[in-house]
C-alpha cells in the first residue's frame, strides 16, 4: 500500500483493493457497513420462551431484532445460563427480524446477547450503569447550586461542559430531560421529585452519581464539599474515574470509590412457555404406558398424602407388567438396611404384620401405611421385587443438623462416594423450600442442602446397583415430586450413574412449569382408605409404658371410658411396648370393628387396677 500510493491521495476503495489482494477474501461488505456507514447496529431480544421437545431437550426461542435499517450482517455471540453451567454460541443474521431456536440439555434461566461486548453497537439501558463519565459527557448537562459557577469553571478546565441552571427554573419536565449535578444541599422541590437516595452519610467530600428516577437514560449527581478547596482536588481526580459512580475525597486523595456494574450483554429472563391443552387432546394412561416401554427407569412422582397418586402409581406398575415388562419397584419410603424385610414379605415368608414390625415402617416414614398398601400387596401377589432406596434416617437427620463432616468414618462408609452439588437451579428451588418454613425450623441451609443431595444420591445409587446386578430388568421408582421434578433429584443422578434411558411422570394439579416432568397425570380424587383411630394423644417416652395424655371428646376412646393417665399394656391380647405395636394393631381394624385394650389405671387413694376395656366400634 505504501509503495504503490506513496505521496498520493488514497480512498477507502484503494485500501480495500490492497487488503483484498493480500487476504484473498472479498472485503466489500466489511468496508461498506463498518467504514462507510455513519450509524451503528442496535439489536434486541423479543418474545423469549422456553419449551421442551420430544427428546427432553429445552428449546429456547426468541426473535432477534435489528432496529437500524438497512440491517447489518452480524455474528452475534450469545450465552445461555442453565442449571448445569453456561452454553455459548454465535448467531448469524442479516435481517431486521429473525426467529431463533436454540436447544440445551438443562433448564435455562437467562440468555445474554454479546455478553463480552464484542460488537460495536448501541448499548441498552441496563448495560449503562450511572457513572461519572455519563455525567461529564451528558449532552443536556446542568449544574445547580450556590457554587455552580465556580464548579462549572473548574470542570471546564478539564474539558467538561456543563451549563449552570437556576434552581428556581427546575421543574419535572426539565429534570426528566437532562442530567444534573447538584452542588451542596438539594432544593426541597427537587428532592421531592427524585427522592432521598442522592446522599451519603460521610464526613468527607464526595461525588455521587445515580440514575435519574424520572428518566433512566439520564443521571443525577450530588457534589458534597466539606471545604470549597476540595473542589479542585476531587473534580480533577474524578476525570480519571469515569467508570465509578461514587468517589470520596479527603486529605488530597481518593479514600473510597464504588461502581455499579451494568448488565453483561442484552439479557432476557427465560421462562417456560405457558402451555394449554384442549380437553379432546387428553388421553389415557394406557397410551402413556405404550410410549414408555423402552425406558429402563420410570419415575412416578407423588404428593405423599394423596391416595389417588398412589393408585395412579399402581396403575403404571400394573400396565407395564401386563405388557410383559420385567420390572422391580424402587420405593423412597423404605431404607436400605431393611431390604430383607421387603424381600421376605414379597416372597411370602412373613406376614404383613411381621413385615411392618421388621421394616420399622411406622418409625421411619411419616405417612399412613394404608396409602401404600395396595402397591405392596400387588407386588407381593405378583412377586415383583420391591427395593428399599433410601438412606438410614439417623444419618440423613445428622447431616441435616450438623453437615456431612459430622459423620463418623463408619457412617461415611454407608453413604455414596460420589455426591454432585453442582446443580444451581436445584439448589435455588431447595432454598425456596427451606425459606418457606418457619425461621430456624430447618436450621442451617447448607446442611439441609447436603442432606437432600445425600438423600437423592443414595436413592440413585440404589437404583443403579440393582440394575447392574439385574441386567435387562426395568424399574419403576416411587418418590415425592420434589425428588423427581425437572430431573434434578434422582433422575439425572441415575442417568449419570447408569447411562440408561429414564422418563418422569408426575401426578399433580400444578402444571405451571411443563419442564417438571415428561408426562403429567390427573387422577380423580380418591378418599384415603379407612384407618381406625382411638382418638387419644399419647406419651411415648422411651422405656416407659405408652400412656394416654388426652382423650378427644366424642372419640372411640372417650365413649369407652378411657382416661388421661391410663397405660396401654396390650391390644387384642398382643403386648403393646411401642407406638408401632399400637399402630399395627389399629391397621387391621375395619369399619365397625372393636378392639380389646388392656390398661393399667393409677388411682390416687386406691390400689392401681389393671383391666380390659372394649373400644369401638370404629
Amino acid at each position: 500500500l505504501i509503495e504503490e500510493y506513496s505521496f498520493n491521495d488514497v480512498s477507502f476503495d484503494d485500501i480495500r483493493y490492497v487488503f483484498e489482494a493480500v487476504a484473498q477474501i472479498d472485503l466489500h461488505g466489511f468496508f461498506r457497513q463498518w467504514l462507510k456507514r455513519k450509524d451503528i447496529p442496535e439489536i434486541d431480544i423479543s418474545s423469549p420462551v422456553v419449551s421442551r421437545d420430544g427428546k427432553g431437550k429445552y428449546v429456547v426461542a426468541f426473535d432477534l431484532i435489528q432496529k437500524v435499517m438497512p440491517p447489518y450482517d452480524l455474528s452475534v455471540p450469545y450465552v445461555i445460563s442453565t442449571s448445569k453451567g453456561d452454553v455459548n454460541g454465535t448467531i448469524e443474521t442479516n435481517k431486521d427480524k429473525v426467529h431463533i431456536t436454540l436447544k440445551v440439555d438443562h433448564m435455562p434461566d437467562e440468555i445474554a446477547l454479546d455478553p463480552d461486548f464484542d460488537l460495536m453497537r448501541h448499548l441498552t439501558r441496563d448495560e449503562l450503569p450511572p457513572t461519572i463519565s455519563r455525567l461529564f459527557g451528558a449532552y443536556e448537562g446542568y449544574i445547580v447550586g450556590d457554587d455552580a459557577e465556580a464548579i462549572r469553571a473548574t470542570l471546564g478546565r478539564f474539558g467538561v461542559e456543563l451549563r449552570v441552571l437556576d434552581q428556581g427554573k427546575i421543574d419535572r419536565s426539565i429534570l426528566r430531560n437532562g442530567s444534573f449535578l447538584f452542588v451542596g444541599d438539594l432544593p426541597q422541590s427537587v428532592e421531592s421529585m427524585i427522592g432521598g437516595d442522592l446522599f451519603r452519610d460521610s464526613k468527607n467530600s464526595y461525588l455521587l452519581v445515580e440514575e435519574n428516577p424520572l428518566n433512566p437514560d439520564r443521571v443525577v449527581a450530588h457534589l458534597h464539599l466539606v471545604n470549597n478547596s476540595d473542589a479542585m482536588g476531587l473534580l480533577s481526580k474524578a476525570i480519571h474515574y469515569g467508570r465509578y459512580n461514587y468517589l470520596e475525597y479527603s486529605g488530597g486523595r481518593i479514600v473510597k470509590k464504588e461502581k455499579v456494574e451494568g448488565a453483561s450483554g442484552i439479557g432476557a429472563e427465560l421462562k417456560m412457555e405457558t402451555m394449554g391443552i384442549a380437553s379432546r387432546d387428553l388421553y389415557g394412561l394406557s397410551k402413556i404406558i405404550d410410549g414408555i416401554l423402552d425406558k429402563t427407569v420410570v419415575f412416578v412422582g407423588e404428593e405423599h398424602d394423596q391416595y389417588s397418586h398412589h393408585i395412579a402409581q399402581l396403575d403404571v406398575i400394573r400396565g407395564l407388567r401386563e405388557r410383559g415388562i420385567d420390572l422391580a419397584v424402587g420405593m423412597e419410603m423404605f431404607q436400605r438396611p431393611f431390604q430383607k424385610a421387603l424381600d421376605d414379605f414379597i416372597s411370602g415368608k412373613i406376614t404383613e404384620r411381621e413385615f411392618l414390625k421388621e421394616s420399622q415402617y411406622f418409625k421411619r416414614w411419616g405417612y399412613d401405611y394404608v396409602l401404600y398398601r395396595p402397591i405392596l400387596r400387588y407386588c407381593r401377589e405378583n412377586r415383583i421385587p420391591v427395593i428399599a432406596l433410601n438412606l438410614r434416617k439417623e444419618i440423613s437427620r445428622k447431616v441435616a443438623r450438623h453437615g456431612i463432616e459430622s459423620l463418623t468414618p463408619e457412617e461415611k462408609k454407608l453413604i455414596p462416594k460420589e455426591l454432585d452439588f453442582s446443580n444451581a437451579a436445584y439448589k435455588a428451588r431447595l432454598k425456596e423450600v427451606f425459606e418457606a418454613h418457619e425461621e430456624q425450623e430447618l436450621g442451617n441451609f447448607e446442611y439441609f442442602y447436603q442432606a437432600q443431595i445425600l438423600w437423592d444420591e443414595t436413592m440413585a445409587e440404589s437404583v443403579a446397583q440393582y440394575l447392574k446386578t439385574h441386567p435387562g430388568r426395568h424399574m419403576v421408582v416411587l418418590a415425592g415430586i420434589g425428588h423427581i421434578g425437572f430431573g434434578y433429584g434422582i433422575p439425572d443422578r441415575v442417568k449419570r450413574r447408569t447411562g440408561k434411558e429414564v422418563v418422569t411422570i408426575a401426578s399433580t394439579t400444578d402444571v405451571s412449569d411443563p419442564g417438571l416432568a415428561d408426562y403429567f397425570l390427573f387422577p380423580p380424587y380418591l378418599p384415603k382408605p379407612f384407618s381406625a383411630r382411638l382418638g387419644v394423644l399419647l406419651d411415648v417416652t422411651p422405656g416407659k409404658p405408652i400412656t394416654i395424655k388426652r382423650v378427644m371428646p366424642g372419640s372411640a376412646a372417650d365413649l369407652a371410658g378411657l382416661r388421661p393417665g391410663d397405660q396401654i399394656l396390650a391390644f387384642d391380647n398382643r403386648p403393646v411396648k411401642t407406638l408401632e405395636d399400637l399402630k399395627i394393631g389399629l391397621l387391621f381394624k375395619k369399619p365397625g370393628d372393636t378392639c380389646l385394650l388392656k390398661i393399667k389405671r393409677n388411682r390416687r387413694f386406691l390400689p392401681d387396677v389393671t383391666k380390659s376395656i372394649e373400644v369401638g366400634p370404629f
